[in-house]
């Protein structure tokens, strides 16, 4: 960690790591002074953090993002800016409480990449386009993480919330002005707290965990190997060409002890689809009875919070699996028809020990720690801010990650478009955002529905990040 870039990314790291420390001082303590600390350090972590950006591209003598170190890097810049520049926007500090990890959680995750300095790029990265293309990607997708962040707290947050509660207006003034009352308990005695269906009064909903989560899938994995719809194990690595073929030589452990649970694994990561498929219609169909208005329906959806506390363990799991990956402790099947579904399998396992702890610290009432009466933040200042970052990120990335890709793609390889994975994840992702913001201008989609696409969106963001480790393809050698 000699290198000059590296003691300023450190540096950066622990003002930023400080400032969020800062921010929960705040919020907890309602302690103005720690808020505008908090910001001045986030504020001066910055300094260091475009220092390094600089001092790696001097000693590479190249633009410093042909990796996947220097591209998080670069992510969770964006993402400190964008907290600055709402924070000048709202007044308000405590909305560094829930930006600013995701900057810390970024750099810590990018700490662990290669990060070694390369003075030679190979010839199709040797282009003006690289710099376009990277760059713009990497500030959508920041800009994006960040309406992610809005998103998940507008979910979590324990009394609920309605699009229109505060005049525009007055969501820019002070502190003091733009987190007035949340709405009202519901006719009947019924408060925001106590009176909800299912997993939203703030105790771990075992009976619908169990059912869905873990039996549903184990049930899938028993009745697709009963049937025969599993590809046929092997348990060969040296077996590199298999062009595709329907085995599975996915293994946990390396060497002689190895164990080879492809089938499971595979079996398992279908169920996972069957999963999330089953549970939220299921939910659905069990809560119309319990909505009586139109009100009730916008500000106590029955399982947003579980959603969303799904959506952290499987994403949490998806970095420890890639990581367990890297570290060969898991063997994916090379050019396997059922790669992703291995990788779903191994996910949904490590989901299992992950999802109860979250949930415990994200919804347990009164001391949880997305509590809204701890946070004080208003429900439609975070909702406007999360529309307001997928506005930044994605012009971004549409010229980014598609017109300056494809004008890249034609000059590095001849052609515009060759269905790479990361191309097609690039298209997903921007057609998936594409009729968000359609959604939200044309059907005036607020409130929840608009929070769970931007959840959603941002799962798609990690999975095309991520897959680069995974699928292979042109993008494979560490570039996105």
């Amino acid at each position: 960690m000699g290198r000059p870039d590296a003691l300023l990314y450190s540096l950066a790291f622990y003002s930023y790591l400080i400032g969020f420390l800062l921010y929960i001082l705040h919020t907890a303590l309602k302690r103005k002074r720690f808020g505008q600390a908090g910001t001045l350090l986030m504020a001066a972590g910055l300094v260091p953090h475009t220092g390094a950006f600089f001092v790696r591209w001097s000693s590479q003598n190249h633009f410093p993002l042909a990796s996947m170190y220097e591209y998080m890097g670069l992510m969770a810049w964006m993402v400190v800016a964008a907290l600055l520049y709402f924070r000048v926007r709202y007044r308000n500090d405590r909305l560094g409480v829930f930006i600013a990890p995701v900057a810390v959680m970024l750099l810590v995750v990018a700490s662990l990449l290669p990060s070694d300095v390369n003075r030679q790029l190979m010839p199709a990265l040797q282009s003006v386009w690289l710099i376009i293309h990277v760059t713009l990607a990497a500030l959508g997708s920041g800009a994006f993480l960040v309406a992610f962040a809005a998103a998940s707290l507008y979910l979590l947050l324990e009394e609920g919330s309605t699009p229109s509660l505060i005049p525009i207006g007055n969501r820019r003034g002070r502190e003091d002005k733009d987190t007035p009352p949340l709405s009202p308990p519901q006719a009947g005695g019924e408060s925001g707290r106590s009176r909800r269906r299912g997993n939203d009064t703030g105790k771990f909903p075992w009976g619908d965990y169990l059912a869905f989560w873990v039996a549903v899938p184990v049930i899938t994995a028993l009745v697709t190997r009963i049937t025969g719809m599993l590809p046929t194990p092997i348990t060969d690595h040296s077996a590199h060409n298999l062009g595709g073929s329907a085995v599975t030589g996915f293994a946990f452990g390396t060497g002689a002890g190895a164990m080879y649970w492809g089938r499971g694994a595979i079996g398992l990561g279908l169920g996972l689809v069957v999963a999330a498929v089953v549970w939220p219609l299921v939910q659905r169909s069990r809560s119309k009875p319990a909505i009586s208005n139109q009100q009730s329906a916008i500000s106590n959806p029955p399982g947003a919070k579980m959603f969303i506390v799904l959506v952290f363990g499987v994403l949490l799991s998806a970095v420890v699996t890639g990581f367990l990956v890297k570290a060969n402790w898991v063997k994916l099947t090379d050019r396997s028809y059922f790669k992703i579904f291995e990788f779903f399998g191994a996910m949904l396992v490590i989901s299992w020990l992950l999802t109860p702890p979250l949930y415990a610290l994200l919804i347990r009432p009164g001391g949880g720690l997305f509590w809204a009466g701890k946070m004080g933040v208003s429900p439609a200042v975070v909702e406007e801010l999360s529309y307001s970052a997928v506005a930044i990120g994605y012009p971004l990335y549409t010229v980014g990650a598609l017109f300056a890709g494809a004008i890249w793609a034609e000059q590095a390889w001849g052609t515009w478009w060759g269905w790479d994975p990361k191309e097609v994840g690039a298209l997903i992702i921007w057609l998936f955002y594409t009729g968000f913001l359609h959604a939200r201008y044309q059907r005036n989609w607020k409130g929840v529905p608009a929070a769970v696409l931007v959840v959603l969106g941002m799962v798609m963001v990690f999975l095309s990040f991520f897959g680069n480790y995974f699928f292979g393809g042109l993008h494979s050698f560490e570039v996105t």
